[in-house]
């Protein structure tokens, strides 16, 4: 998607693409209040370590690293959990 197209008076003064494109806002993490999750939250981190969990849009997100998300899901699914509805991961190729 790109913004409305305002001309440029001096392009010498700005570069061209500083404001063409649009930056979408981030959807606001909110901090987990069911107790239930909190409970497999501190599971989990008796196993491994958790970098970071919150509440996205009514849904619980954990934050793990690659080597750890095996037992993070082995002791979710021995919680009671038996969906895992969405994966991802985040690859740096600039750091490489």
């Amino acid at each position: 998607m790109f913004r409305h197209y305002q001309p440029k008076d001096n392009l010498q003064k700005k570069a061209y693409y500083t404001d063409r494109f649009l930056v979408v806002p981030e959807i606001p993490k909110k901090p987990i209040q069911d107790e239930l999750s909190l409970s497999h939250i501190s599971a989990v981190k008796e196993r491994v370590e958790v970098k970071e969990s919150y509440t996205q849009r009514d849904n619980v997100v954990i934050i793990v690293s690659a080597k750890d998300a095996k037992k993070a899901l082995e002791t979710l699914k021995a919680s009671g959990y038996y969906v895992l509805t969405e994966m991802s991961a985040v690859d740096f190729v600039a750091e490489k």
